[in-house]
């Protein structure tokens, strides 16, 4: 399962037609191809910015379900722009440091740094 972002930026005069589609989703009249790459995603969060044109969502895709799911931008294609980004969960982050640790050392400072300022606090804290 891979773990996206996407950052969707729209105009004014591209709103209306945007909110429409948005819209078709959840009432679930938009075509069923959509509608059914829409299901393939799990939404972790969303973030949105009505003023500034401006969204974020974070959701997950099965690998299988990758192709699919990417009707999804052409659904919204000519209404906003659409960045997808693939990232790291912090759990997968983490092991990533420790896996890298011992390939990179002298890279990793910044890592240890933040460990140790973390169990600082929560030992002072308690």
């Amino acid at each position: 399962m891979g773990r996206y972002v996407t950052i969707i930026r729209w105009t004014a005069e591209q709103a209306e037609e945007l909110a429409g589609r948005a819209r078709a989703v959840r009432e679930l009249k938009a075509p069923k191809e959509i509608l059914a790459a829409v299901a393939k995603m799990k939404i972790i969060s969303t973030a949105y910015s009505p003023s500034n044109f401006f969204n974020i969502v974070i959701f997950e895709v099965d690998d299988k379900d990758f192709v699919e799911a990417n009707l999804v931008t052409v659904y919204y294609m000519n209404t906003c722009s659409m960045e997808t980004y693939p990232v790291l969960s912090e759990a997968d982050t983490l092991k990533l440091g420790d896996l890298t640790q011992n390939i990179f050392p002298e890279r990793m400072w910044n890592y240890i740094i933040w460990e140790e300022t973390s169990q600082s606090k929560k030992i002072s804290q308690t």
